[in-house]
């Protein structure tokens, strides 16, 4: 029996299984200030964001504090727009609905003490309706000026007290006061109420992808390592240039300015990360003791007048528009001393970088927005070439964008071509936008504007030519083939090829890759299977997603020989996938296509028969095999393994229900079987896909029920039963799941070894084990089929009888019209 109540370690949850996503424990959000930009624009999709990825637990709460007269209805129609506008991920209604469940406003004003007497009753209410067992953040998106009171407050009507294993947190924006004696007087005052591992002073940009990737180019690569020190660096550029105004936010900039606002927090993290040591791990503490470092060894100018300036923008013109001046601006006092523009230089005294410059500079009202990290090198200390050669050449550079455009370039001299010697600057660009697109949506709507569609059809062709067409095809449009990051070649038949085509192109968004597909057209008679012919289309831009598409059809002879075709395809020094949509190999490893591979991706859902391929899966597994049918089961295990960091219980049995022949509830079966070691049983159901799982356990059951196929109940003894959305996801996210992480899927692995030897070829699961330890508790009994009475779990639990769930309709994952989806099985796990 699996028993974590010793130990506390979670048995579903096991380090190697990267794939599994962590959910936050049950926990809600207090927001003060929900009604201001921030709010709105950030923090509201921010959860939504969360949710929809399924990162947020089940009974998830959201309160919003502010003065409006709001009602809870209104608080959430205002929270619907706010995440329709700014969410960065698609709206889904079941998503919604498990999230509007926990929202809850407050109305009234920092001084109101009914005001936090209510917020402390809303609390209670969330606690006992939502399960949120009294974990909550409280969120100031206040002005500064308003940090005390609100503190104070909670302190006040013991919204900040810790009891009962729960805890509470306090999520604080800069600027943290605006000097260091009113910094050290507001952390006075947050620290009398909060413990400092209470407090989360926050630093948005700190969570920027471009910004993490400082540590992954610095730390990863060992390239830049030996170049990053005063030997090499001429001097640090960081530079965050807006080319707006203050717009709205007169009442907060004004007195604060450009310094405070963007400098203190902002450019100096920037700088830490860009001048640090490497730490010993990537933990916060120890990335905190290295930034620490560096913010103790920088020394101030001597001379301010010189090394500082500070400047407001006046009226003029800007990107062909009149625009007024910062003493103009509504809201300003027309004597402001405020500075929009602020520009240091400093220095760090340590052995790496002492007597490099760092110029850290921030601005409204300037040129154009950009944010970025100049790292300029000194130029060579001899040159052979004489000085007419290199007047235009520069000094070299690694150029870290962290917005607009986020990316790094690299910048260094090359010959101008001719007979002449001719050196000058060139760049090699990497770009978040091209390579990865899934944190930079506005990214790739501006890539697919400057992308008209290429098309290009050869008949009786060959590889040559293709990758000509390709060439030309990239040339065409006026897009260099760049950021591709693999090949994923797509093995199917004609009429499944239109679903397959569409799922790869939309998995290129977040994975821009040469797509391959290959049809095999082999004629039956022998004297057409002699004549060989290749056709192809190739694609570029628009429908092919961000990267390439080939369709490749094969027919006669060389239909056997595919590989001979795609080898000349593949993208070098770059990973390649083959998916088999439909049907496919018993042992894809030895398939010469899967042989070329890293990853090799099939789907039993869609065989024939889905139980004969998942044993012979099983028999011919090697590295680097998976099955979407595993895959759709990501969101069940997610919320397993969360339902379980909630309990110190022994788990006794498990049953499994779910439609018949549905290889997603065998291997959600056989998981559960390996990790738990206890008797796990399968049962019928009329689906959609997966509808229950139950777990019998000495706390008492629990039970993640989702008999509707799309909005799913977690119900936990002793607990409020709490709204699960566990979404129904297409194949082209299934397809840009698997192609996140191309290492072997060693859980997977284990669990279809563990179930396999009691799976049956060519048997149903309702006359047949499912999982290599089914039913270990009551020998000779089988799953119960679709309708008939359901065997209870063993002692002490019982798990009571359940109807079949009603039939229900979903996209099916092939064989899809291009125009309407019929009725279906569907990729509903």
């Amino acid at each position: 029996m699996a028993s974590f109540s010793g130990s506390g370690a979670n048995p579903l949850r096991d380090p190697a299984d990267r794939r599994l996503p962590r959910i936050a424990g049950p926990s809600g959000l207090v927001i003060f200030g929900v009604t201001g930009d921030l709010s709105r624009k950030k923090l509201m999709p921010a959860v939504y964001d969360l949710a929809n990825r399924g990162l947020l637990p089940p009974g998830f709460s959201l309160v919003g504090f502010a003065r409006r007269e709001w009602a809870h209805e209104d608080f959430a129609a205002e929270v619907h727009d706010a995440v329709k506008e700014h969410a960065r991920t698609p709206f889904r209604e079941e998503v919604w609905q498990q999230l509007i469940q926990g929202m809850r406003f407050v109305q009234g004003t920092f001084d109101d003490d009914d005001a936090f007497e209510r917020l402390r009753s809303t609390i209670e209410e969330l606690d006992k309706a939502q399960g949120t067992g009294g974990n909550f953040a409280f969120y100031l998106s206040v002005p500064p000026s308003a940090f005390p009171v609100v503190i104070q407050q909670l302190k006040k009507h013991n919204l900040a007290d810790q009891s009962g294993g729960s805890w509470r947190r306090a999520v604080i924006e800069k600027p943290f006061g605006h000097n260091l004696e009113s910094a050290e007087e507001l952390n006075a005052i947050v620290h009398e109420v909060f413990a400092p591992d209470q407090v989360f002073r926050i630093d948005h940009y700190l969570g920027k992808e471009t910004v993490q990737n400082i540590l992954a180019l610095r730390f990863a690569n060992t390239m830049f390592e030996p170049i990053w020190n005063r030997s090499f660096v001429d001097h640090v550029q960081i530079t965050m240039a807006e080319d707006i105004g203050i717009g709205g936010r007169a009442g907060y900039y004004d007195g604060i300015g450009a310094a405070r606002d963007v400098i203190q927090n902002h450019l100096l993290q920037l700088m830490a990360l860009t001048a640090m040591e490497e730490p010993a791990s990537f933990d916060a503490d120890a990335l905190a003791a290295e930034k620490t470092k560096v913010l103790g060894a920088v020394k101030l100018p001597k001379d301010l007048g010189k090394d500082t300036v500070r400047a407001q923008y006046a009226a003029g013109w800007q990107g062909g528009e009149k625009a007024v001046g910062y003493l103009e601006e509504d809201g300003i006092n027309p004597q402001s001393k405020t500075d929009t523009y602020a520009a240091v230089r400093l220095n760090i005294d340590n052995r790496r970088w002492a007597g490099v410059p760092f110029y850290l500079r921030t601005g409204k009202r300037l040129g154009r927005r950009v944010t970025e990290i100049a790292v300029v090198f000194q130029r060579a200390p001899h040159s052979p070439f004489d000085h007419t050669a290199t007047e235009e050449l520069g000094k070299n550079a690694i150029v870290i964008r962290v917005q607009p455009d986020e990316g790094v370039t690299v910048r260094f001299g090359s010959k101008v071509p001719g007979t002449s010697m001719e050196i000058r600057d060139v760049s090699m660009d990497f770009a978040y936008g091209e390579s990865f697109t899934e944190s930079s949506p506005e990214a790739y709507a501006r890539r697919t504007e400057l992308a008209p569609p290429m098309k290009i059809d050869l008949t009786d062709t060959t590889a040559g030519k293709v990758n000509k067409a390709l060439v030309q095809g990239r040339r065409a449009i006026g897009t260099p083939a760049v950021g591709m990051v693999l090949t994923l070649v797509v093995v199917t038949d004609e009429e499944n090829a239109y679903d397959a085509l569409k799922a790869a192109g939309d998995a290129s968004h977040e994975h821009p890759s040469r797509t391959l597909v290959v049809i095999r057209r082999v004629s039956r008679s022998h004297r057409d299977r002699t004549q060989s012919r290749l056709d192809a289309e190739v694609r570029v831009g628009a429908d092919a997603g961000t990267g390439e598409t080939v369709i490749l059809r094969l027919y006669g002879e060389v239909a056997d020989h595919a590989q001979s075709v795609v080898l000349p395809l593949l993208l070098p020094d770059a990973p390649v996938v083959v998916w088999w949509p439909v049907e496919a190999p018993l042992d894809p490893a030895k398939d010469p296509l899967g042989a070329l591979a890293q990853r090799r991706v099939t789907d039993t859902y869609t065989a024939e028969q889905p139980v004969r391929d998942l044993t012979a899966r099983a028999r011919t597994y090697t590295p680097g095999d998976t099955d979407l049918s595993w895959t759709r089961i990501t969101p069940w295990r997610s919320m397993l393994a969360a339902a379980l960091d909630q309990v110190t219980c022994e788990v006794q049995a498990v049953e499994v229900e779910g439609e018949e022949f549905n290889p997603s509830c065998e291997l959600l079966a056989m998981w559960l079987a390996d990790r738990l070691d206890v008797p796990v049983r399968r049962s019928l159901s009329g689906g959609p896909g997966l509808t229950a799982v139950r777990m019998a356990t000495d706390c008492g059951p629990i039970v993640l029920d989702r008999a509707d196929g799309s909005l799913a109940t977690l119900s936990i003894q002793g607990q409020p039963n709490r709204a699960v959305a566990l979404k129904r996801r297409d194949t082209a996210e299934l397809i840009a799941e698997e192609l996140r992480r191309l290492d072997p899927d060693d859980t997977y692995a284990s669990a279809l070894r563990f179930g396999v030897d009691r799976l049956k070829a060519g048997s149903t699961p309702a006359t047949a084990p499912a999982t290599a330890r089914a039913l270990d508790a009551a020998p000779g009994e089988g799953p119960v089929a679709k309708g008939e009475e359901r065997l209870a779990l063993p002692a002490p639990v019982e798990v009571a009888a359940k109807a079949p769930a009603k039939e229900a309709t979903q996209e099916a994952p092939v064989k899809k019209e291009p125009e309407e989806a019929p009725e279906g099985k569907g990729a509903a796990q």
